[in-house]
């Protein structure tokens, strides 16, 4: 009578333990725009929001309109209007 192989043994893993870790940071949004008369050219790049409650309203694919602010300490958007949300 011939021996059946034997499975091999299965190494059973745990399962991956959840992690979560606290993050602060600045609210950005990520802006493809065409050139800014006086300032730049045309480009994609990321932008703070000068408040918070302009963020509630824009959604990843919104056209918007906005103030860009130049200041001293760096530069956000303002008054940020949505003229077209995403299909």
């Amino acid at each position: 009578m011939q021996e059946q192989p034997q499975a091999p043994l299965q190494a059973h893993s745990a399962p991956a333990a959840t992690r979560r870790y606290r993050l602060a940071g600045t609210e950005r949004l990520l802006v493809r725009h065409g050139a800014i008369p006086g300032f730049m050219g045309a480009m994609t790049m990321p932008y703070d929001a000068g408040k918070h409650e302009d963020l509630q309203k824009v959604a990843a694919g919104d056209e918007i309109e906005t103030d860009v602010v130049v200041n001293a300490t760096g530069t956000y958007l303002e008054n940020i209007k949505v003229t077209g949300h995403t299909k």
